[in-house]
């Protein structure tokens, strides 16, 4: 397995390779992860049945992600993990390589056509999703397209629908499927099953003092310009007094958005939570009628999916994966960042209680399945 972002990161993409890696080792199956070494990080362990290895520690790791010297010094990174990778394939018998992240795609695919052995190939993010992004001045655009063309490889999965037409339009030959999963169902239960004998509708009235009778709107995410939080504190003015909202997150926009709801006069109507443990998020879901999500773009909405299997609706724009969702409109109002005051008026109440359709559905672990039986049907 060729992972860029793993344990011990906690990103969404690092808590996803993590996941499925142990799902595949299981089932029973020898896993090896080659990815960088950042931090104190050792070069190598067992971690939940899968052996990590981190050989290449890339130069500038520690400045801003996806700037210039970070790309250049991941790129030189890529050179060395290839290096590592053709040694390791030399001295070990292996049957599939499992490639996540589009620097790591070219390492697989050549790697595996000089050994003959099948790929299995992950696209999570890429920049064709972001209008912004689209572009040949973009270096990550640039090696999106070299990749979609020469470097995915016998079986493709993918969490958007429109980047699986563009990947089967390079790759006629290989199997290109959509690929869900991305909630921690593991936390999600728990959360749910050692509740007290309060509801958590009545544990948030306690720590927030909000009205247990109100309808709850919950927005979590970074305060960036790119998720356009202050459209929730927006939205909420549009909305009869009854509607609270709470933010959920930090960053450098939080001023602002505090400053636009004091002039709105939504001081009593909007609870500010700040950065909280990811088991107090599945709380405060379980508790809320409604998610809203008001991003100018994302790929894949973790939290969309989360507040979906806690039974909580969601409001959110025509973006990334969320069109293409083949779920009641009760459930999941889609609308243009101006409507969505209309949309949360139209979907369901939550019930406080986890959607288990839903959870098994879209959870870590099916997609994890969904990777081992693409391993089953390559090697046989």
């Amino acid at each position: 397995m060729l992972s860029e972002d793993f344990y011990p990161k906690t990103s969404g993409g690092a808590f996803t390779d993590t996941a499925v890696a142990s799902t595949v080792a299981k089932e029973g199956n020898k896993v090896t992860v080659l990815t960088f070494r950042n931090g104190n990080t050792s070069r190598e362990e067992q971690h939940q049945g899968a052996t990590i290895r981190r050989p290449v520690r890339p130069l500038f790791y520690d400045h801003e992600i996806n700037s210039i010297p970070n790309i250049v010094g991941r790129i030189i990174a890529t050179v060395g993990l290839l290096l590592a990778t053709l040694s390791y394939l030399w001295n070990e018998d292996v049957d599939v390589i499992y490639s996540t992240n589009h620097f790591f795609h070219p390492v697989a695919s050549i790697s595996a056509a000089l050994f003959r052995i099948p790929v299995v190939s992950f696209i999570a993010y890429t920049p064709s999703l972001n209008p912004e992004k689209k572009s040949f001045k973009n270096p990550l655009y640039i090696f999106e397209q070299i990749n979609m063309r020469y470097f995915l490889g016998d079986v493709i999965l993918c969490r958007n629908p429109e980047i699986a037409k563009v990947a089967k339009r390079y790759n006629s030959g290989s199997d290109v499927q959509v690929a869900h999963g991305v909630v921690n169902s593991d936390t999600v239960l728990s959360v749910s099953e050692n509740r007290s004998s309060e509801t958590y509708r009545e544990w948030l009235s306690e720590e927030a003092a909000i009205n247990a009778d109100s309808k709850i709107i919950t927005f979590v995410g970074r305060f960036v310009d790119i998720k356009q939080p202050e459209i929730a504190a927006g939205t909420l003015s549009e909305l009869p007094p009854d509607y609270e909202l709470i933010y959920i997150g930090d960053g450098d926009k939080k001023e602002r958005v505090e400053q636009f709801v004091h002039e709105e006069g939504l001081d009593d109507r909007v609870h500010f939570f700040g950065a909280v443990p990811h088991e107090d998020v599945i709380k405060v879901l379980l508790a809320s009628d409604s998610l809203i999500l008001t991003s100018r773009m994302e790929s894949y909405p973790t939290v969309v999916f989360e507040a979906l299997s806690c039974s909580c609706s969601v409001v959110a724009p025509p973006i990334g994966i969320l069109p293409h969702l083949e779920i009641s409109e009760t459930r999941l109002q889609i609308a243009e960042h101006e409507n969505l005051n209309q949309a949360i008026t139209k979907v369901e109440e939550g019930s406080d209680e986890v959607d288990q359709r839903m959870l098994s559905e879209y959870s870590v672990s099916s997609l994890g399945k969904q990777v081992h039986d693409s391993f089953t049907r390559l090697v046989g």
